[in-house]
């Protein structure tokens, strides 16, 4: 879905830069052709999937302190 119509950036874009360390809007503008910095119509967008990507990092970062891997030898 294109989330972006002013620099036509979709969502699978957005969504791999913040997987490849975007944290913040201005960092996702950087990565991908100025996304979000023309007329700031899915800025809101963009900060939902940093959120999400945030909540999802802090989901699994909590499982893996109750749940560590099992050491194989």
């Amino acid at each position: 879905m294109i989330v972006c119509v002013c620099y036509r950036v979709n969502d699978a874009e957005i969504q791999a830069a913040i997987d490849n360390g975007a944290d913040s809007r201005l960092a996702v503008a950087a990565a991908i052709h100025g996304a979000g910095t023309k007329c700031g119509r899915c800025g809101d967008m963009i900060d939902d999937m940093l959120a999400q990507a945030k909540t999802r990092q802090k989901f699994y970062s909590d499982a893996a302190m109750y749940y560590p891997q099992s050491a194989t030898a």
